[in-house]
């Protein structure tokens, strides 16, 4: 099946560029069932660590993607049980690091919930439940508004919520995306990325100069319901570029990396010392943007053993008339009266899904209210 893809006006050039000198290798969609063609678990051997069955064991569901990103079926037969449990440590600082994201677009875990997000101290809460007969909703309760607040620009209509995502390590980070990358490529590239297979099973620190991704943040029409990989080769073998490019699309998210330490790259001298240019792919589109669509691109550098306490931002966006013609509803009462929003008075904030229905109950009638 041919899939033509697209991107932002102002980058298509520099797709044209990218693609002069790369090629699609693989895509990857993750499966909407479990995955039965795996090889029986005596006959196994791990790609990480080289050891085979029976020295090593298989028993465990090894996740190719992370089950935190979003994977429910798409599990290797070539990651042994305890390479399994220690990459999970790096799986932790990944969670940490995308914070309140997984809420709020409810990416569930391991036991089928969308996981809470509470920021450190508990100052900020976000869980998905239920209000007013909304079932799939989020809500955030602001614990200490004086320290994390709703801040409203009536004139612009942008609310901003700032706050504190629990502590990663940045590295751990790096080595969880790469992880994913190193289980993506086909299997006849696995002896020529021995040396960062290595590194990343002695969680090595040698790997932090190469802890460099570039994050995209694309609009909400743009996000993947489930993770979509795209591995890309360079078209000219003996060409002084990295052999390969991965790109991870993850909800509105684009994280994008070079693979290090590939046997050709090291022969022809990428890692001698000098400096070089490496293209990087543009946003991979299957509907042309509003000429009115915006993205943010950002190099993000993974490289520090420090625990890091990051802030982040949630935004929301309102019509500013909205704003200033807003009424009070009283659910025990039924009744509405004329208010001006203090955004210093607010602990909570329900975001309901598009086209939602509250329903509120009094002791005369319930009423329905549209989202």
């Amino acid at each position: 099946m041919e899939i033509t893809f697209t991107t932002f006006a102002e980058l298509k050039d520099e797709l044209i560029s990218f693609l002069n000198k790369y090629e699609p290798e693989s895509l990857i969609v993750c499966p909407t069932e479990k995955v039965k063609v795996l090889k029986p678990k005596s006959e196994r051997s791990c790609r990480f660590c080289g050891r085979s069955f029976p020295e090593t064991t298989f028993n465990k569901e090894s996740h190719i993607i992370p089950h935190l990103l979003g994977n429910k079926y798409y599990i290797s037969d070539f990651e042994c049980d305890s390479c399994n449990s220690f990459f999970g440590k790096f799986e932790n600082d990944l969670a940490y690091f995308l914070g309140i994201v997984r809420t709020i677009q409810g990416v569930s875990s391991k036991n089928k919930k969308v996981p809470t997000f509470k920021s450190p101290g508990d100052l900020l809460i976000a869980k998905r439940t239920e209000l007013h007969g909304v079932s799939d909703g989020v809500k955030i309760d602001l614990n200490d508004p004086s320290i994390v607040g709703l801040k409203i620009n009536h004139e612009t209509g942008e609310s901003r919520i700032k706050f504190t995502k629990q502590p990663y390590v940045p590295l751990n980070v790096y080595k969880a995306f790469l992880k994913i990358a190193l289980s993506i490529i086909p299997s006849k590239y696995v002896e020529d990325y021995r040396k960062a297979y290595q590194l990343l099973i002695n969680n090595s620190s040698s790997l932090a100069i190469f802890a460099n991704i570039v994050v995209y943040e694309l609009p909400l029409e743009h996000k993947v319901g489930a993770p979509v990989c795209f591995l890309f080769k360079k078209k000219v073998g003996a060409e002084k570029v990295i052999t390969h490019i991965f790109s991870l699309y993850f909800q509105n998210t684009i994280f994008q990396f070079t693979l290090p330490l590939f046997e050709e790259d090291i022969n022809i001298g990428m890692y001698d010392g000098n400096t070089y240019s490496i293209p990087m792919c543009p946003p991979l589109l299957l509907i042309e943007p509003e000429p009115s669509s915006n993205y943010s691109r950002e190099l993000k550098n993974f490289s520090s053993l420090e625990s890091t306490k990051e802030e982040a931002v949630i935004l929301f966006y309102c019509d500013p008339s909205t704003l200033k013609n807003l009424m009070a509803f009283d659910p025990n009462t039924g009744t509405y009266s004329e208010t001006t929003l203090d955004s210093d008075e607010i602990v909570s904030i329900f975001i309901a899904p598009v086209n939602s229905k509250m329903t509120f109950t009094n002791d005369q009638d319930d009423k329905q209210e549209d989202i």
